[in-house]
């Protein structure tokens, strides 16, 4: 239910069991199982139920990258807003209106200690978070990964399409936003076990000093109405680069934020960047119609798609960090799709000016940026965010290339990293600033993958590759960022390399525990939507087994009728 923090102006809410930050699908998640599990909740979110400006610029913060991570890459990929950043999935099937998410899980590797990638290695195995996996299958309305015998491809000359000693393809799936935009908010509001709190930014924590254990989190208002809320637990959901500001900003209790007794917080600061690998001319026009896998589409019930993927033994023989590829088609001219090429000049024209004209990120001449406009035109329609290639007539007649597009995994690097500035946002609270670079293992492993999928590609009869060049100092000529913000307050059983435990316990705190990508060790190439909420079921598991056996002092509806009778 809906909790109004008026009655309570400078005032105090009794104790729940479960205090969560963040109404992202990682709060959410931990709220909907925690409540089913008799527990009492108390769900904080610093949006409202629509986005606001005012809000949204608790987001803004400043970046120090000579290598192209843009600033306002901190206010795009976040979301005040009942929901967190489902508000921002837009992934769209041509002629449809639903908004999807992709989801796939990490591989084995992922999890995995390798010697070549410092820092990596989860505190559990991928048969650890399997079964929570499978749970996820449900909460996110998709169907198993294991791929159905009528879902195998065939049609090059070797019968498996795309799959090669060195290749295979993995698939993915796409479940709607809407569950965790509309379903799941709408069903925790009125749930009476539930406490709603929305329009409140968490402030500080209060803590007895002797056993370090949180005793209650204030939030506030942008117009000055303060509150308490007490619990035994609390969560921090608030996203990749929040839940590491919040435990930074805590320097009233611990030197340096919570949990960064070994000036760990905001380190190993990760992105999944997107790059172009290269160009692939197919040697058939027919291959077009053959790669219909590789776009998004429907089997059965479920919205599907393949990705290219470098086999695990070859990660592991050629000591390279891990990425997909998928496949986006380039129109042979404009008029081959006129409303392809009137949604990109409504929609991408103002952010292609704003990149291009910006000093900051350009040193040419002002005409040189708009040479390859057309082309961009071209290439781009299906590149973000809009598939469903295959549903054109006559592809082949249509399409005259595909650019290979990939999620690449960063490695863990302390020098990357999220920090405090001196300048304040409206809550007297310091802004964050981002350090980022590239490393060599980072670029030396994309190097490796293009030169692998040029020789994979054309040995299997598909085509001819042609790898998208580096610019001066070896960094991929052009990246965007999907806003995949990972690693800041990473999992690690020791707190010199870690800021929570296997559990995510913040270590040193009992009942402070942290949700979301943030814990993530390494981050693999996949969307890290599916394993954030295979994590937040484990630890919804968890704060069950400890706190389901003492009964809360308090329910939100007992919280309700004492504000309805001190209204």
């Amino acid at each position: 239910m809906l909790i109004d923090m008026a009655p309570h102006a400078r005032g105090e809410l009794a104790q729940f069991d479960v205090c969560i930050v963040g109404s992202g699908p990682a709060g959410l998640t931990v709220a909907r199982e925690s409540c089913r599990a008799g527990l009492s909740v108390c769900l904080v979110e610093s949006g409202a139920h629509r986005s606001s400006g005012g809000i949204q610029d608790l987001n803004s913060g400043a970046v120090d990258s000579t290598d192209g991570y843009r600033e306002e890459t901190l206010r795009e990929g976040r979301c005040r807003q009942f929901g967190g950043t489902a508000n921002l999935w837009n992934h769209q099937i041509r002629g449809e209106p639903a908004r999807y998410v992709r989801y796939v899980p990490l591989d084995e590797i992922d999890f995995q200690s390798r010697e070549w990638v410092p820092e990596s290695g989860w505190p559990f195995t991928g048969q650890v978070i399997e079964p929570f996996y499978e749970r996820a299958q449900q909460i996110c309305g998709i169907n198993s990964f294991d791929c159905p015998p009528e879902f195998l491809e065939v049609g090059t000359k070797n019968g498996q399409l795309w799959r090669t000693e060195k290749i295979e393809s993995v698939v993915s799936q796409f479940g709607l936003a809407d569950t965790f935009v509309e379903r799941y908010p709408r069903e925790l509001i009125r749930d009476p076990r539930v406490a709603v709190i929305l329009g409140a930014t968490l402030l500080r924590f209060q803590m007895d000093p002797l056993s370090r254990v949180i005793t209650s989190g204030q939030v506030g208002t942008p117009d000055g109405r303060k509150l308490w809320i007490r619990s035994r637990t609390f969560v921090l959901a608030a996203g990749g680069l929040e839940n590491a500001r919040i435990l930074l900003l805590q320097e009233d209790l611990q030197s340096g934020g919570l949990g960064n007794q070994h000036d760990m917080v905001g380190r190993c600061f990760m992105d999944h960047p997107q790059i172009t690998l290269g160009v692939l001319t197919p040697f058939s026009s027919s291959l077009f119609a053959q790669a219909e896998l590789y776009d998004q589409h429907h089997f059965g019930r479920q919205a599907m798609m393949r990705l290219l993927h470098i086999r695990p033994e070859v990660m592991r023989r050629e000591k390279m960090l891990n990425l997909c590829g998928v496949l986006v088609p380039h129109f042979k001219t404009l008029r081959d799709n006129r409303s392809a090429t009137l949604h990109q000049l409504m929609v991408r024209v103002p952010r292609f000016i704003y990149r291009n004209l910006s000093s900051r990120h350009h040193s040419t001449p002002l005409g040189a940026p708009f040479r390859p406009f057309r082309q961009r035109l071209l290439e781009d329609y299906y590149a973000e965010g809009q598939c469903g290639w295959s549903r054109v007539t006559q592809p082949g007649r249509r399409f005259v290339r595909f650019s290979i597009r990939s999620l690449v995994e960063q490695s863990p690097d302390r020098s990357n990293r999220v920090m405090l500035q001196h300048e304040s946002d409206q809550f007297d609270q310091r802004k964050i600033k981002i350090l980022w670079r590239w490393n060599e293992l980072d670029l030396r492993s994309i190097r490796q993958a293009q030169q692998i999928f040029f020789e994979e590609l054309a040995s299997a009869g598909i085509g001819k590759l042609v790898p998208l060049e580096e610019t001066t100092g070896g960094q991929p000529r052009r990246f965007d960022s999907p806003h995949h913000f990972l690693g800041t307050t990473r999992m690690h059983h020791n707190p010199r390399n870690g800021v929570v435990d296997a559990d995510c316990r913040v270590h040193g705190v009992p009942n402070l525990f942290v949700a979301g990508s943030s814990v993530f060790p390494t981050g693999g190439f996949a969307n890290p939507t599916f394993t954030i909420i295979a994590l937040a079921l484990r630890l919804a598991s968890y704060l069950q087994s400890e706190l389901q056996a003492k009964p809360a002092i308090n329910s939100p509806s007992e919280i309700a009728s004492r504000q309805t009778s001190t209204g």
